[in-house]
């Protein structure tokens, strides 16, 4: 769900606030969008109550992350606003062809897909990640 939805108190802004400058720390280029997703009929039918949502653009194709996009799924075992607890991340690297890596904190922590950033900025994916789990008070597995 859409961060800017999420967002019912003040704790949760600051949170969210948090989690983009983590994200801008890493990467500076990238443009923060707290409403990722178009609200409409068909994309509601897929709204999950227990995710924020976060999108980052970047100024043209970066080669170096392999998109132009990363959205940004921070996923809760409840609803964020009943102090929900963090149960990992989904980063996916976005492009006009559609989603081109993704990378899950369940599991190895590696970007996989047909096209995959490189190993310097998969690492630095990876301790964006860490960073939102410290947040959060959440132990990264």
């Amino acid at each position: 769900m859409n961060a800017s939805h999420q967002v019912t108190s003040p704790e949760i802004a600051q949170t969210v606030a948090s989690v983009a400058t983590a994200f801008r720390q890493r990467f500076p280029d990238g443009r923060a969008d707290l409403c990722p997703w178009q609200d409409d009929w068909r994309t509601r039918r897929w709204q999950e109550a227990n995710s924020i949502d976060l999108g980052f653009h970047f100024p043209g194709w970066s080669t170096r992350l392999a998109c132009r996009s990363v959205l940004v799924q921070l996923q809760f075992k409840t609803s964020p606003g009943q102090q929900g607890q963090l149960l990992g991340l989904v980063l996916r690297g976005i492009s006009f062809r559609g989603e081109q890596w993704r990378l899950a904190t369940l599991g190895p922590w590696q970007p996989e897909g047909k096209d995959t950033p490189t190993e310097d900025v998969s690492q630095a994916l990876q301790h964006f990640c860490r960073d939102v789990f410290k947040l959060f008070g959440a132990a990264a597995s």
